[in-house]
C-alpha cells in the first residue's frame, strides 16, 4: 500500500481545514497583532504541555504506588506464612524474622521514594557538621601543628580543608577538621 491510497479519516481533514483558517486569521492581523498572538500561542502549547507532563507524572507516581502497595502485599503475605513457620520451629526467633522482614519493607520503601529519606538524612548531616567547635584547643589535646603556608588538609582523615577552614586558620591561628574534629594549630613561619 502506498502513501497514494491511504485514506485519511475525517476528523484529519477537520484539523487540516481549522489549521488553515488559523494561518489566514492570523495572516490578518497586524505585525503588533501577530507578536501578541503568537506569544499567546506559545504560552498556549506551553501551558498544555505543562499539564500533559503533569498528568503522565501523576500517572507515573499511581503506578508506581500501586506496584509497592502489591508487593509490600504479596510480601506480607509471605512473611505471615514464614512467621508461623518460625514459631512452630522456634518461637523465639520470630521478633527476629519479624525485624528483619520490617527491615525489608523499609528498604523497598527508601528505593522506591528515595528523595524524603536524602532529605532528612542531609538535614540530619547539615546539624551536625554546622556545630560551633570548642573556644580554644586545650594543651593536654591531640593536635597536629602545620606550618602556615603549606596547602591545608586532615591527617586523620585526608580531607582538604575547605575555604571556611583555611579562613579560620588564618584568623585565630587553629581550626577543627569539619569531618573528623581533629584540632589543628598553625606555626607562623
Amino acid at each position: 500500500m502506498t502513501i497514494n491510497q491511504y485514506v485519511f479519516p475525517d476528523w484529519w481533514d477537520y484539523l487540516i481545514q481549522k489549521f488553515q483558517e488559523l494561518i489566514v486569521w492570523f495572516s490578518s492581523l497586524d505585525l503588533i497583532a501577530q507578536i501578541f498572538a503568537g506569544i499567546g500561542i506559545f504560552l498556549l502549547f506551553f501551558l498544555a504541555w505543562g499539564i500533559m507532563y503533569g498528568i503522565f507524572q501523576f500517572a507515573l507516581e499511581v503506578v508506581k504506588f500501586t506496584l509497592i502497595v502489591i508487593l509490600i502485599a504479596h510480601y506480607l503475605v509471605f512473611l505471615g506464612f514464614k512467621l508461623s513457620i518460625v514459631a512452630i520451629a522456634s518461637p523465639n526467633e520470630v521478633k527476629n524474622q519479624w525485624e528483619y522482614g520490617v527491615n525489608n519493607i523499609k528498604w523497598v520503601i527508601q528505593r522506591a521514594y528515595p528523595k524524603e529519606y536524602l532529605k532528612s538524612e542531609q538535614f540530619i548531616q547539615r546539624h551536625v557538621t554546622f556545630h560551633k567547635p570548642n573556644p580554644e584547643p586545650k594543651p593536654e589535646s591531640q593536635v597536629v601543628i602545620v606550618k602556615s603556608d603549606t596547602k591545608l588538609h586532615c591527617t586523620n582523615c585526608g580531607v582538604p580543608f575547605s575555604g571556611r577552614m583555611q579562613q579560620l586558620a588564618k584568623s585565630r591561628n587553629y581550626v577543627y577538621c569539619e569531618n573528623c574534629g581533629q584540632v589543628f594549630i598553625l606555626h607562623e613561619t
